[in-house]
């Protein structure tokens, strides 16, 4: 997954999958997710805080330089794209 860090993780029940997924470089970066010994089914969800830069910043009384993105995801991608300097975290319903 060089030059990403990824991890992934299965809730205590077992009725989700959490794929955390990190960029530090400054360029765009691709990922093929592929699973198994996990069925995924439906619909799931990603929360992503993705800098216009490196230099973004947050002060107290202006609008932040970051912020974090929910999106719900129709099915599990195959291919993800991973913004420069992101954080990614993916959450999926298991079978």
């Amino acid at each position: 997954t060089y030059p990403l860090d990824v991890a992934a993780a299965l809730s205590t029940d077992r009725r989700s999958l959490t794929v955390a997924v990190l960029n530090p470089t400054e360029a765009e970066q691709q990922l093929q997710l592929s699973f198994r010994g996990v069925e995924l089914s439906g619909h799931g969800r990603l929360w992503r805080m993705a800098p216009p830069s490196i230099n973004a910043n947050i002060v107290a009384g202006q609008k932040p330089g970051v912020e974090v993105e929910e999106q719900v995801l129709e099915a599990v991608p195959g291919t993800v794209k991973i913004a420069p300097f992101s954080v990614n975290i993916y959450e999926f319903p298991a079978k």
